[in-house]
Parts: structure tokens; sequence; C-alpha cells
């Protein structure tokens, strides 16, 4: 066990140093979601130990993870469904890092899509 907290620990540390090397790009408009989910959020989850690009080769209704592939506010779906035994256990809308998490617009679309 404490094997698997050392290499959580390095993922996520490679992950802040990663953004903290390039804060300015990272935070700019020309940084958006679609590549902030590519860079940091799917890597957070895979560092956490779950199966977000499906390499166990799972059916789709078993899959550990199911992450949308366009905008999700074009399809009115969380970008990524976390589940156990085919059940939803939480749901993540994902964000570019410029974007506000208090506007209500991004609020209400998280809320709107459970």
């Amino acid at each position: 066990m404490p094997a698997l907290i050392e290499t959580l620990q390095n993922d996520l540390e490679k992950l802040i140093r990663k953004f903290d090397a390039d804060r300015a790009h990272y935070l700019s408009s020309a940084y958006g979601e679609a590549q902030t989910r590519i860079d940091f959020i799917t890597p957070f989850f895979k560092a956490l130990g779950w199966d977000v690009e499906n390499e166990a080769g799972l059916p789709h209704h078993q899959r550990e993870v199911i992450v949308e592939r366009g905008e999700s506010e074009t399809t009115g779906r969380p970008d990524y469904n976390f589940r156990v035994g085919g059940q939803t256990k939480f749901l993540v809308e994902a964000k570019a890092p410029c974007e506000a998490l208090s506007n209500p617009h991004h609020i209400l679309q998280a809320k709107g899509s459970g």
C-alpha cells in the first residue's frame, strides 16, 4: 500500500509541476476544455486508479468511466461519468482553467447533467 501512495503522490506532483511550469498559458483563454481534459483531468483520475481509457477492454455498459467525446455543452451530458458495478457514483463536469467556476451557466450545466 505505501508504494501505491508514493506512486499517487509522484503522479500528482508531476501534474502540479507541469501546470506551474506554464501557468500563464494554462490560465489563458487560448487553452481550452478539451486540452485540459487530456493534459490534466484524465491523468488525475488515472493516478487515482480509475480506468478512464477502458484499458480493461470492458463493454460499454461495464466500463468504470464513460467519457463524453465532444464538448459537454452540446451533448447535455457530463464530461465524465464514474461508475462502480455499472452504477453511476459521481459525475465530473470539466472546464478550462480560465473559466470561473462561479459562473451560473456552469453551475446549472453541472446540476442539469445528473
